[in-house]
């Protein structure tokens, strides 16, 4: 296996397990810190971990950028793994859309 098959094949396993973390724990679909937690928790075994437990984990292999991007990548795949704040957003942006559209609403 070359190396960008094995980096593809890390960020698709690293999305399978982000995925099932927002699935088992709604939180984590507006929080990074609240996935980051669980992802180590889920990841390692270590619960109630610190902020440097964490970072320990960072530079041990762990990107947390990975995790972000595996996040992203989840939702927009499974819309019902969005979180709430995203939802709101999407509302907002369709509304000011539809006035837009409806004409000078905005003077």
């Amino acid at each position: 296996m070359n190396e960008k098959e094995k980096i593809k094949q890390e960020f698709t396993e690293c999305e399978k397990e982000v995925k099932a973390i927002l699935e088992k724990h709604p939180e984590t679909r507006d929080s990074y810190e609240m996935l980051y937690y669980w992802y180590i928790v889920d990841k390692f075994g270590i619960k109630n971990t610190t902020i440097a437990e964490m970072m320990k984990k960072y530079f041990e292999g762990i990107v947390f950028s990975t995790v972000g991007r595996s996040r992203r990548k989840a939702q927009e795949r499974h819309k019902e793994l969005r979180g709430e704040k995203r939802k709101k957003r999407e509302e907002r942006a369709h509304y000011i859309a539809q006035n837009m559209k409806e004409g000078d609403k905005w003077k």
